[in-house]
């Protein structure tokens, strides 16, 4: 179905990808309000991440997900080991907590710069009107 059938369904005109104009007091129709439209990325987390049908209410959120136990499990195993020597020890997992972030984002920085085209991406950034010179 196309955005224009979609207006047409509330009496409306396209306005843009989102939003119609209803044609008589030209109010504006928020499409995503009004057919309980989903982003790729919310309806991924809803149905592959946390396993919930269309259904799916506060009174029935579904069963325990398997990978989610997995990493909540293997999270506080982590938090233990790194407490277990006391105090003496955290400030060693301190160090190496607040640095290893930013040496990851230096990593990719480089190996993203190391990709083809990406100069024409960041110039493509930069550039206020958006257009390549």
């Amino acid at each position: 179905m196309s955005l224009v059938d979609l207006c047409n369904i509330f009496n409306a005109d396209v306005h843009n990808s989102t939003v119609c104009v209803h044609k008589t007091n030209e109010s504006y129709i928020s499409l995503s309000k009004n057919l309980k439209l989903k982003s790729a990325s919310e309806d991924f987390y809803s149905r592959i991440v946390l396993g919930l049908k269309d259904d799916s209410s506060w009174g029935d959120m579904g069963s325990l997900q398997p990978h989610l136990v997995i990493c909540l499990v293997v999270a506080w195993v982590l938090v233990a080991l790194c407490l277990m020597k006391g105090l003496k020890s955290s400030g060693k997992v301190v160090y190496f907590t607040a640095l290893y972030p930013y040496v990851i984002l230096i990593i990719f920085l480089v190996l993203g710069l190391t990709l083809e085209g990406s100069v024409d991406g960041i110039m493509w950034y930069i550039t206020p009107n958006g257009t390549l010179s």
